[in-house]
């Protein structure tokens, strides 16, 4: 099993600036069973995958946060996931971004999830550009002004 290091949480004055943490990926296996339309079906891409990564992330998050969010409301952040390969292993930095941006809506009033834009362009690019959307390797998405 991986030793991971304890989370860090740099401050800058009172204000939380970067929270980084490590935690193992967790091993799925060709045996593991999932129910597809009411059966179980071996070799399946198992659901546990994903809430066991969600589960250990919040552990993590939360055990630093001790329920108060880290960061502002208002506040723009900057995430980084990094897997590691050499130990299979994702490393999470969190980072605040300075001072909020001052036109936080779009023309038609509404903020945009970045992150949730950046997930539709890779899915409708899966086919026509590349393969599929696991072989992106590096994706930015940022808010910005102009």
């Amino acid at each position: 099993m991986n030793v991971c290091p304890a989370p860090y949480v740099e401050f800058a004055g009172d204000q939380v600036q970067r929270v980084t943490f490590t935690f193992p990926v967790w091993k799925s296996s060709k045996n593991d069973v999932r129910i597809v339309a009411g059966r179980y079906r071996k070799g399946a891409k198992s659901t546990r995958h994903k809430a066991a990564l969600t589960m250990q992330a919040e552990a993590i998050a939360s055990s630093v946060s001790r329920g108060t969010p880290l960061f502002g409301k208002d506040d723009d952040v900057r995430l980084e996931l990094i897997h590691v390969i050499e130990n299979d292993t994702v490393r999470v930095v969190v980072e605040r971004m300075g001072a909020p941006l001052k036109a936080k809506r779009g023309v038609t009033g509404r903020r945009r999830d970045v992150q949730n834009l950046l997930d539709t362009l890779a899915d409708a690019l899966e086919g026509p550009i590349f393969h599929n959307d696991n072989q992106v390797a590096h994706a930015i998405a940022r808010r910005a002004v102009r």
